[in-house]
């Protein structure tokens, strides 16, 4: 984890966030190539989730 510091200056513009190893396991599975990246992967990910929730209802 990092240092408190280094959390907040990472806090202020929203743009990392840290997964567990499973996670990050799970996310390198889904990508369509070895080059995507991860923020392309999660934002599909919700994409998907949001559309099978939508169903749902």
């Amino acid at each position: 984890m990092p240092t408190r510091d280094r959390y907040r200056e990472y806090r202020e513009d929203q743009t990392t966030i840290w997964v567990s190893k499973a996670s990050r396991a799970f996310l390198d599975r889904e990508k369509k190539h070895p080059r995507e990246s991860t923020t392309i992967v999660v934002d599909r990910l919700l994409r998907e989730l949001r559309s099978l929730r939508r169903r749902e209802k």
